[in-house]
């Protein structure tokens, strides 16, 4: 495999390329024997930097090898191989949730729910509550079909927990003040116990199967893009 195939490590060039999670290692290696390159830490990835300590380019590691803070791309070399293991993606926004089990790479288990929780200007009930207060029954409804999803979803990822013996990573994207009532409702989420979450690094649309599909692609590929020639940043590294 050759990475310079479009063009070479130079900032100047316009290539760039993404690749899947198992030529990560492939990847690392080949960026490492350019002469004087040097590969640090630093957010999602690495920074690729020429021997004066310019950016040459920029590495994103694939989220399913969730990188460890400060690991090396060596340290990340020896491991990349290693199985994926149990991996639980839940995508969860006002009204509809898609969760999806793999296993080593493989979707073994699949679901999606949606309920009625939207007002009619597309505020949450949730939401709207914590702001206007009064609810009649429409809202004391769609409040209801609220708190009723976040059950099934917890629901049915404890019983995959519990049908796989455990997950190794969960991959999380839901709003901010989402998570909190996730993590209070009945039953509670046993999948974010002693687990943290994994955030999906990426815009997410109406969770729908094609959705889960489509985030746990993105999930898969890391992508190399050109420097932009400057010194990296103080204490990015």
């Amino acid at each position: 495999m050759d990475l310079r195939r479009d063009g070479p490590l130079d900032p100047a060039s316009p290539w760039r390329r993404g690749f899947p999670w198992t030529e990560t290692a492939a990847v690392l290696r080949e960026l490492e024997a350019e002469p004087g390159t040097r590969l640090l830490a630093a957010p999602r990835g690495f920074a690729v930097l020429a021997p004066d300590g310019s950016s040459r380019a920029r590495v994103f590691i694939p989220a399913v090898l969730r990188l460890r803070p400060g690991e090396t791309a060596d340290a990340l070399i020896r491991r990349a191989a290693a199985p994926l293991g149990r991996e639980f993606v839940l995508l969860l926004r006002a009204g509809a949730a898609a969760l999806g089990l793999w296993r080593d790479g493989e979707l073994i288990e699949h679901k999606t729910f949606a309920r009625y929780v939207v007002r009619g200007h597309g505020r949450a009930q949730p939401t709207h509550l914590k702001t206007k207060g009064k609810s009649r029954y429409g809202a004391r409804l769609r409040l209801q079909n609220a708190r009723r999803l976040l059950a099934e979803v917890n629901e049915r990822g404890n019983a995959w927990l519990d049908s796989v013996g455990g997950f190794d990573a969960v991959y999380l994207a839901c709003p901010v003040r989402t998570e909190p009532e996730l993590r209070r409702a009945e039953p509670a989420p046993r999948y974010l116990v002693g687990l943290e979450p994994v955030r999906v690094p990426l815009h997410v649309h109406e969770p729908r199967h094609e959705e889960l599909l489509r985030v746990r692609r993105a999930l898969e590929r890391g992508a190399v893009v050109p420097g932009d020639g400057e010194a990296l940043p103080e204490g990015e590294s």
